[in-house]
């Protein structure tokens, strides 16, 4: 996932790992439902041969198990809208695979907020996270009459 160095540095100093080029292949379970821990790959960036993004290409046989507590699906993918009938599609615009939506994050129907990779083109996750708080603060602002 592309990220920056000082949202690399931040998730560090707050005790985050990042293992880079990896593609994970299996998350395994306590037996109860829980994460233990994730097996992955390291993988080797291969260019495009057609001028674009680098690709990354699994070495094979260095699967690694990495213990862990929490694990945070974060794959930026085209969205899947089909979930949207009736009035919501009507009601909700989208340009070019992404929702339009205004600076409080709000769609064109004023009760569905949305951030992310559903808006907008940055695909790293200090903008996601920044599109919820932002949405955040204008779903508090609507409910309660915030400031």
């Amino acid at each position: 996932m592309p990220a920056d160095w000082e949202e690399i540095e931040g998730a560090e100093d707050e005790g985050i790992h990042i293992v880079p080029q990896t593609i994970p292949i299996r998350v395994i379970d306590d037996g109860k439902g829980k994460v233990k821990s994730v097996e992955y790959l390291m993988s080797e960036m291969v260019p495009d041969e057609r001028g674009g993004r680098p690709k990354p290409v699994a070495i094979e046989g260095s699967n690694k198990i990495l213990e862990i507590d929490t694990l945070i699906g974060a794959i930026g993918q085209e969205g899947d809208y089909s979930f949207l009938e009736g009035e919501f599609a009507e009601k909700i615009k989208t340009e070019r695979g992404r929702f339009v939506v205004n600076e409080k994050q709000q769609t064109t129907d004023p009760k569905v907020f949305a951030g992310g990779d559903a808006v907008n083109r940055t695909a790293d996750a200090i903008s996601a996270i920044a599109d919820g708080f932002r949405a955040c603060k204008a779903i508090d602002e609507m409910l309660v009459g915030g400031k």
